[in-house]
């Protein structure tokens, strides 16, 4: 299991944010979707950030997941992964991932959704 001990100055990020109606929502679903997946759970830490709660409103609003990988992390998995989440989604939201200062848009279904987030953000050097 991966610890934030474990985590040194190799260790990359990846953001995920997700736009539209019932983005907290969509939010909470992929996180708990990679914290099941043995194989992302393994060699990242994933949370969800927060902005502080706007004047006059309670609570946090959500506005990614944040996911610190260590050097074994397999970006090829998490693409995986994500393909899988949403494409059991009724409704496509806009979700975008960044690693790096590289991002890659989804908006709607798409069969090659893996392999863009994978050359998209898994030849990134970490």
């Amino acid at each position: 299991m991966c610890t934030a001990r474990d985590m040194g100055e190799a260790a990359t990020m990846i953001n995920i944010s997700v736009s539209g109606d019932g983005a907290a929502d969509e939010l909470r679903s992929l996180l708990q979707w990679l914290r099941d997946d043995p194989d992302i759970r393994h060699d990242a830490l994933i949370s969800l950030s927060s902005d502080l709660p706007e004047p006059g409103k309670m609570g946090a609003s959500f506005e990614a997941i944040k996911m610190v990988l260590d050097e074994g992390f397999q970006v090829g998995n998490f693409a995986l992964a994500f393909a899988s989440w949403y494409s059991t989604r009724r409704n496509h939201r806009t979700v975008t991932i960044e690693r790096d200062g590289i991002k890659v848009t989804i908006d709607g279904a798409d069969p090659e959704m893996a392999a863009k987030i994978y050359s998209a953000i898994g030849k990134v050097e970490s």
